[in-house]
């Protein structure tokens, strides 16, 4: 039977840890490992791991950023498949039955789902709904769409990629860049199977050091030229003012 590996960066993952732990436990497909790396929290996180008793959850201490933190549990996994989630977003039950099930029956190496929005209550605040079913590198630095709480990829894709070289700001951008890199290309599964935390805590929320580094990515990691990079983040700027002024998402 196929097996995921589900990968959860934590630093202080009060109060919303618990939601994201019980998505997890929940899920119908049962053959999977969480594998924790948690960097030294302090917040009574650890203990509400263990009080649940479950021999699937596994924390490893390791004092690392998030990036570093998932690269690292990419190389402990045991299963075919790596599933990724924030310790504040939440999974629908059959997240994993379906995205796995897509994965196996055609062959994808690289997938990510559709998603709602809650708030720091959990309320619903609404559906994205700009989705694009295929996603390949040439197309990726302009219409940046992939959530990683909704990413699993095969295992085997990612022995060859050294992720370790950045850990800052959008290490997510790098994370999947690198992948499409290598001319894989990612299939959007267009389910609405992860709820994204919008709340005060998330690193998304500090936009100008998330775009100084989507910039240097473009420049020292993917090595884009200067006339490329502008072109490229120009369009991504455009997508996002379109997307915002006609209320697609």
């Amino acid at each position: 039977m196929n097996s995921v590996s589900i990968i959860m960066p934590l630093k202080n993952g009060m109060p919303f840890l618990k939601e994201t732990l019980d998505s997890i436990k929940n899920q119908t497909f049962s053959n999977w490992e969480l594998l924790v790396i948690d960097s030294n929290s302090i917040d009574g996180s650890l203990e509400l791991i263990k009080s649940y008793n479950e021999k699937r959850f596994k924390v490893i201490t390791k004092d690392l950023g998030p990036g570093l933190a998932r690269n690292y549990g990419i190389t402990v996994a045991e299963g075919e498949y790596v599933a990724f989630i924030d310790s504040d977003d939440v999974w629908e039950k059959e997240k994993l039955h379906i995205q796995l099930g897509e994965m196996i029956n055609n062959n994808f190496l690289f997938t990510y789902t559709n998603y709602s929005w809650i708030d720091n209550r959990t309320t619903f605040i609404g559906k994205n709904k700009y989705f694009i079913s295929r996603m390949n590198f040439h197309k990726f630095f302009s219409k940046r769409i992939i959530v990683m709480s909704s990413v699993m990829v095969k295992k085997k894709i990612l022995k060859d990629l050294n992720f370790d070289v950045y850990d800052g700001f959008a290490e997510d951008l790098f994370f999947h860049g690198k992948i499409l890199q290598k001319g894989i290309e990612a299939i959007g599964i267009d389910k609405y199977l992860l709820s994204y935390r919008k709340h005060g805590k998330s690193r998304s929320r500090d936009v100008i050091s998330n775009q100084i580094a989507v910039w240097k990515l473009y420049r020292n990691q993917f090595n884009l030229s200067l006339l490329k990079s502008i072109l490229v983040y120009s369009a991504y700027i455009f997508d996002v003012a379109y997307r915002r002024l006609f209320k697609i998402n």
